[in-house]
């Protein structure tokens, strides 16, 4: 039976050949042609030249294949592969995603391709307290490190590596978060918050937030990738310590107010447009101001300071571990968040 398609308003008959492209031309061009190609579908577009079409979209929706029955019939260009893929809309922009919440590989397959990519680091844990250390509390865990930017990528292999967050412990500074790698870049790993008696504040893409007993100062950040933690306060009440340094800004101080100690809020992350809202990431955590005071809270994927144990960063944003109280049974500061990697590029 003879294959038909429809172009143009009418059944055009292309033989038991399916015309494997679809080309975009204005209608002037169209009905200049002498004999339009049975190999080709032609899109009829408002203006510009004929190219071959690497999207379609049918109510904003991506279509991602074309059948005739049972064979296929076009297929738009696939650009890379990698990574959790999702296609949105964005002020009227059709982009793809590949998301990596582990690491993994990202294949490009066509040459020159310009990608946006954010790295994010994972966060460092808040600071721990030992036991019978009433007084004392945890820095904030600092932010892993943040990088975004935009490069053409040659058709190749890439190989990505999330980083993990750091680890809290009890009576010891955090540990880091670890670094998140991918085309030559390095997003630094958040540093850890302060202790009182095992360690201080340690650096990072975002600087742990410092303890409480010996007024400490926060760590510094990697610069253009994260801020420094803030800085503990040892002569009022609990010793609210500084909270864990974020992407987007400083950890705050420790400080007193109204009789009542307040440990640092972690510092804010930063914003990545994504097709459901803003995506948020790099928050610092927040410090522990001892078992008595107001914990310092967190934000952008940080955890919030403890009055025992630190809270946990939020998986896949770097956020940093919040700070640990002292106490009798001393506490354990939380672990950080781990990083994430995701590229974007426009489709149609």
């Amino acid at each position: 039976m003879s294959r038909k398609v429809w172009q143009n308003g009418q059944w055009v008959d292309v033989g038991n050949s399916v015309p494997e492209s679809i080309h975009s031309i204005t209608q002037a061009d169209f009905d200049a042609l002498n004999s339009p190609d049975p190999s080709i579908i032609y899109g009829i577009v408002s203006s510009g030249t004929e190219t071959t079409a690497d999207s379609v979209r049918i109510n904003q929706k991506l279509v991602t294949k074309l059948y005739v029955g049972n064979t296929e019939l076009w297929t738009p260009t696939l650009f890379a592969t990698g990574g959790t893929v999702s296609d949105v809309a964005m002020a009227g922009v059709m982009w793809r995603f590949h998301t990596f919440t582990s690491s993994g590989q990202f294949e490009v397959l066509q040459d020159n391709l310009e990608v946006e990519y954010l790295l994010v680091a994972g966060g460092g844990a808040g600071g721990g307290n030992v036991v019978d250390s009433l007084l004392s509390a945890g820095g904030g865990g600092g932010a892993g490190g943040v990088l975004s930017g935009a490069l053409l990528s040659d058709v190749g292999v890439y190989d990505l590596e999330v980083g993990a967050g750091g680890v809290g412990s009890q009576g010891a500074a955090g540990g880091n978060g670890e670094d998140s790698t991918g085309f030559d870049l390095i997003a630094i790993g958040g540093g850890g918050g302060g202790a009182k008696s095992n360690g201080v504040a340690k650096l990072g893409g975002s600087g742990g937030g410092g303890n409480s007993q010996v007024n400490e100062s926060g760590a510094a950040g990697t610069i253009g990738q994260g801020y420094a933690g803030g800085n503990g306060l040892s002569s009022y009440g609990s010793r609210p310590a500084g909270g864990g340094g974020g992407g987007g800004g400083i950890g705050l101080n420790g400080y007193s107010y109204a009789s009542n100690a307040v440990g640092g809020a972690g510092g804010i992350g930063i914003e990545w447009p994504l097709s459901s809202g803003e995506y948020y990431a790099g928050g610092g955590g927040g410090a522990s101001a001892g078992n008595t005071g107001t914990v310092g809270s967190a934000t952008h994927g940080g955890g919030d300071g403890g009055l025992a144990d630190g809270n946990a960063g939020t998986a896949n944003t770097g956020g940093g571990g919040g700070g640990g109280a002292g106490g009798y049974d001393g506490a354990i500061g939380g672990d950080g968040g781990s990083g994430i990697i995701i590229i974007r590029y426009q489709i149609g």
